[in-house]
């Protein structure tokens, strides 16, 4: 019997164990920064997640875009918006989210605009369910659907293993 119920202890324990990392994935969330070191030609992304632990009003999109834009809290990362850039968020009867970006905005390149939407549309996607984002900027404007092939990490090796069937 003495080994039975411990047995059970053993298995408890496990399954205590494995239960506190599954609760901690569910108390965060995830921004979306450019690398501030990156050097073209390499394999590791432009684009850095960095995780953050939730908060109570993380369903108020206007307050997780304005938390969003106090900037990255590590180092290795930067901002993909000029500091001046304020934020106006816009939920769509449709479940979209249209993102009004500032005057300061203007200011990007087209290259940097594109990857600017793209942090912004990962981190929408993150704390939303969302079916799309479009992030708008005076004339400019793109529309990223959650679906998009180009924001999975494994593109390459999706299209390879798709040219081997």
């Amino acid at each position: 019997m003495k080994r039975l119920l411990s047995l059970f202890l053993v298995m408890l324990l496990l399954l205590c164990g494995c239960n506190n990392g599954t609760a901690s994935t569910e108390n965060t969330f995830t921004f979306y920064y450019l690398e501030h070191e990156y050097q073209y030609g390499q394999a590791a992304s432009m684009i850095a997640p960095e995780h953050r632990e939730s908060t109570s009003q993380r369903k108020d999109l206007m307050y997780m875009m304005n938390l969003y834009m106090m900037g990255p809290a590590e180092e290795a990362h930067i901002m993909p918006l000029p500091a001046e850039t304020r934020i106006n968020c816009h939920e769509m009867e449709d479940g979209s989210i249209e993102l009004e970006l500032s005057g300061a905005a203007r200011l990007l390149s087209d290259s940097e605009f594109s990857l600017a939407c793209t942090c912004l549309s990962l981190t929408c996607f993150n704390i939303t369910e969302s079916p799309e984002v479009t992030v708008v900027n005076g004339n400019r404007s793109i529309t990223i659907n959650r679906n998009n092939y180009l924001l999975k990490d494994d593109i390459t090796s999706y299209s390879a293993t798709e040219e081997t069937k």
